[in-house]
């Protein structure tokens, strides 16, 4: 397998691409539910819709503290990489593993407000779009994070340095 060598400037551009192709995956998803919400009536009996009640929040926790769990774990693998490519590809990675389960329960929360036309599933979604927001990937946010010494973060802040890799499949 090839690698392609990455700059400071082009790793934070695709962190950003990526984080904003998840955000716009969700808010289309749930201008979608909210359309189907207004044109149809609950698809779901009122037991079932009371089990959600349950269910759907409940899966929200536990969605952002394993968000976060595994988050510091992946992050916690980071810091102790021997190289700065090494701490960045791994940090690429911790992010996307952190993105992974908040967008699949914002989605868990729209498909319930979508088949049960209850605004406590919207408001959960709203809620997990929201903290998924904010968590957009920045420079001093991976500095902060990864706790890097004087020399990565120099490295880091030169737009132009390399400081991650990316493995190019092998082709047939």
């Amino acid at each position: 397998m090839e690698t392609i060598p990455q700059t400071s400037k082009d790793y934070f551009n695709s962190l950003k691409i990526i984080h904003f192709a998840l955000l716009s995956g969700q808010l289309i998803f749930a201008g979608i539910a909210f359309a189907l919400s207004l044109q149809s009536k609950p698809a779901v009996p009122g037991t079932i819709k009371q089990v959600l009640l349950i269910a759907i929040p409940l899966a929200v926790v536990i969605g952002f503290l394993f968000s976060l769990f595994i988050f510091k774990k992946r992050l916690d693998a980071a810091k102790i990489g021997d190289s700065l490519i090494a701490k960045m590809n791994a940090y690429r990675s911790a992010l996307i593993m952190k993105y992974a389960p908040l967008e699949g329960v914002s989605f868990l929360a729209l498909i319930a407000y979508t088949i049960a036309a209850d605004y406590t599933f919207l408001v959960l979604a709203a809620l997990i779009i929201v903290v998924f927001a904010i968590n957009q990937p920045s420079l001093s946010k991976s500095i902060t994070d990864l706790n890097l010494t004087p020399d990565d973060e120099k490295q880091l802040r030169d737009r132009n340095a390399i400081i991650a890799e990316l493995t190019k499949p092998s082709q047939m």
